[in-house]
């Protein structure tokens, strides 16, 4: 009979990028490998129209679930509470209507023979079910969640460090973020992201008819960031740098955003006001769109304050193109220390630079690498079978 693995992690089942892209793809594989009945469920918060201003998020559907891939993914909605914010923002303390939200939830799992998580409340979710119901529970953690957000609150620290401690396993998607996580204790390996197989080369006639359809006269060269638009991201450095490469680059040149998020239209005021800058907005694209996407692009930008392991990245070099990044957390390892550049004074020059290099002469980053989901899936398997016996 199967393991049955019950899989928590908190994403937005109507925006699918890194988190729940890496969470799709680590079920599908483990799901090939076989011997695991494999249950996702997302926790997905339900803004209120205050959280939405704040936010400047748009009103979403409440659904049950939702199937991508021949996956069933269980919605789990909670509603914001401001009560919990002022809880947890201003006095430090554990949030009240949250903390019933998992007692209340974990009772619904039962027959399970692990929980598997994502991120911290995810971790928080699995952590409850697993007292209740006497099994292990491992987590996954991608970036902010170790990086970010543990640092900003002592509170989430805390938090943090009893997750880590009591988990089976803690599995961490790039080396640099195992390392970031060095001050909390537990058991912990690193456990690499895959990327789906629509990502690689389009055919060069593909290629042209997809440019054509975007409007991409032939000549022309396209420079493209793609992601969410959060602080973290640095996405304010955009301007800067894309006019920095108007400068130095004399041929023609259009500059994508895809993508969209609490910066965004301040992002988007500053790149229209630079008259210099031919842009186009695409906003939120589904992931199936991204593969055609990134073989239109010659260079991807990714200028973050900090990065776990970044899906995009991996995903832009199986598509051939060439992409440049900040030298932090795993960007390094997926695009190798020679193509990043460190966060400071000169960081939107040099960065110009390195994107002006590539537009010249396009180069092959991946050097003979793959990133399939395969060899995670045989990491994952190795791990549970040690769990469970």
């Amino acid at each position: 009979m199967n393991k049955k693995i019950l899989v928590v992690f908190e994403g937005d089942i109507f925006d699918r990028k890194g988190l729940f892209n890496a969470v799709h793809g680590r079920i599908r594989a483990l799901s090939a490998n076989g011997g695991y009945d494999i249950f996702p469920y997302c926790i997905q918060c339900r803004d209120t129209v205050l959280s939405r201003k704040v936010k400047h998020s748009s009103k979403k559907p409440s659904v049950n679930h939702r199937t991508f891939d021949s996956v069933d993914y269980k919605v789990l909605s909670y509603r914001f509470s401001i009560i919990d914010w002022v809880l947890t923002e201003v006095f430090k303390c554990k949030p009240l209507f949250f903390s019933l939200f998992l007692r209340k939830t974990a009772r619904k799992f039962k027959g399970y023979d692990l929980v598997s998580a994502h991120s911290f409340k995810g971790g928080l979710l699995a952590e409850a079910v697993s007292k209740r119901q006497d099994i292990p529970f491992t987590i996954t953690w991608h970036g902010s969640d170790i990086h970010t957000h543990p640092w900003k609150s002592s509170l989430v620290r805390k938090e943090t460090a009893r997750l880590t401690a009591n988990a089976r396993w803690n599995f961490y998607v790039s080396e640099a973020l195992m390392e970031t996580s060095s001050p909390f204790p537990g058991h912990k390996m690193v456990l690499h992201n895959g990327v789906s197989m629509k990502f690689k080369r389009f055919s060069d006639e593909q290629k042209a008819e997809l440019r054509k359809r975007y409007g991409v006269s032939q000549g022309t060269k396209v420079v493209a960031y793609a992601g969410s638009f959060f602080h973290v991201k640095n996405t304010m450095a955009l301007p800067d740098i894309w006019e920095k490469v108007r400068t130095l680059y004399e041929g023609p040149l259009v500059f994508w955003v895809i993508g969209q998020g609490r910066e965004f239209g301040r992002v988007r005021s500053e790149l229209i006001s630079r008259n210099k800058l031919n842009c186009v907005f695409f906003g939120n694209q589904p992931p199936e769109q991204m593969p055609a996407l990134m073989n239109c692009i010659n260079v991807l930008v990714l200028p973050s304050l900090n990065e776990g392991m970044p899906l995009v990245t991996m995903e832009a070099l199986n598509c051939g193109c060439n992409a440049v990044g900040s030298r932090v957390g795993g960007i390094p390892e997926i695009l190798g220390e020679e193509n990043t550049v460190p966060l400071g004074q000169d960081f939107t020059s040099q960065m110009a630079q390195k994107i002006y290099e590539f537009l010249l002469e396009p180069k092959d980053q991946l050097h003979g690498r793959g990133f399939g989901w395969d060899a995670t899936a045989r990491i994952e398997d190795a791990a549970y079978k040690k769990i469970l016996g």
